[in-house]
């Protein structure tokens, strides 16, 4: 999403929240997992931002306005992120996200 090359700032984030994962099946699977840097992975976790099935962001229409949401958050709202193709995120952990995460 925002193309950060700084590893030490990257984040393996879950789509559907680690707590609320099956431990045996869902917890490990590539396609709950997302690369973010830390503040986006925060934003993503507290359900202030989220994405749909077509890999696009969408910030929460709670987040202010305000000029360093729009520099730090609004300026994704639509932006299509990467996934690499040989791990395609499951439809299911993204809708778990939108209707139990994400603040609308």
């Amino acid at each position: 999403m925002t193309h950060l090359a700084v590893p030490e700032l990257l984040v393996a984030s879950h789509i559907k929240p680690w707590a609320a994962c099956d431990p045996t099946t869902e917890r490990l699977a590539a396609s709950n997992g997302l690369l973010l840097d830390a503040l986006h992975d925060r934003a993503f976790d507290q359900g202030f931002m989220t994405i749909d099935r077509n890999l696009r962001v969408h910030i929460a229409s709670c987040v202010r306005r305000d000029e360093a949401s729009e520099r730090n958050l609004w300026r994704y709202d639509g932006v299509q992120i990467d996934a690499p193709a040989i791990h395609r995120l499951a439809p299911e952990f993204i809708e778990y996200h939108n209707d139990v995460v994400c603040r609308g």
